[in-house]
């Protein structure tokens, strides 16, 4: 009985772990998107500051004492919204990211998407903000993710497994017939693959009735016990990893906003002064 009640509290700690495992995930997503976006507008900023060198003062001073202070302000306000944008929630969704897309037929090219997990579907976007939605992957009791190297892939996924190791197929029903869509996805990091298949198969899971999300072979309680513990030694180590990863990203988006706040600051003085 002790060994049932430990398992049983390991077994709830890992479900935890996991769920904080693809927030972080995902969070992480959204810190390196925002740190690329503060890397463009220094980018851009320096751009500015070549053009206002090269512009002649008489031409130039009027409109640009005017107008460069709102320029400015306009930068930092889209930044900001953008920001925001991407820091809602979006509803119950499992998990979210930029994953790359391949259309249904070998020769088709892979497309960046933005993808967003529901309890019953996958759906995906032209762009993080979710405003043009091109397609869905239903979420059914039957279907699989499965990663394209492992043998049980289905489909194209033997031809990609070369070029694109993080690669997946999601299958929607499994127990359909030979000419069922297949979807490919590449997450471009093994971690990742892992963290989408795991979390599609764990919606499949929840969606099978009177089956947990897990599903586990039947063993001893010790040994259920040492697999889940193995278990929650992996995930503790991606969620370790993961810290690293959004704390980089936090240094850059602060440096990233301290160097354009400076230069903006230098530009709006050196356009007043024309």
């Amino acid at each position: 009985m002790a060994l049932n009640r430990t398992l049983q509290h390991l077994t709830q700690a890992d479900d935890n772990a996991a769920a904080t495992e693809v927030k972080m995930a995902s969070q992480t997503e959204r810190m390196e998107r925002l740190a690329s976006d503060l890397e463009k507008i220094n980018s851009n900023l320096d751009e500015t500051d070549r053009t206002m060198s090269g512009m002649q003062r008489s031409y130039f001073g009027n409109a640009l004492n005017k107008g460069f202070a709102s320029l400015g302000s306009g930068i930092f306000k889209d930044a900001a919204q953008k920001s925001t944008s991407e820091s809602e929630p979006v509803g119950a969704a499992l998990m979210e990211g930029w994953l790359y897309k391949r259309g249904p037929t070998y020769s088709h090219k892979w497309q960046q998407r933005w993808c967003v997990l529901y309890p019953d579907v996958l759906v995906y976007y032209t762009s993080q903000k979710g405003d043009e939605q091109k397609g869905q992957v239903p979420i059914g009791a039957n279907s699989q993710a499965t990663a394209f190297g492992s043998s049980r892939a289905s489909g194209d996924a033997i031809r990609h497994r070369g070029e694109r190791p993080a690669g997946f197929v999601v299958d929607p029903d499994a127990t359909g017939g030979p000419d069922r869509r297949l979807f490919y996805f590449d997450a471009e990091a093994s971690e990742r693959c892992k963290m989408w298949t795991r979390a599609i198969e764990r919606a499949a899971a929840a969606l099978r009735p009177g089956e947990p999300c897990e599903v586990r072979r039947p063993e001893e309680p010790l040994q259920q016990i040492n697999s889940v513990l193995d278990t929650l030694h992996g995930r503790a180590l991606n969620i370790n990893t993961e810290i690293a990863r959004q704390g980089a990203s936090l240094q850059r988006a602060s440096d990233g906003v301290d160097s354009a706040q400076g230069r903006m600051n230098t530009q709006i003085g050196r356009a007043q002064g024309l």
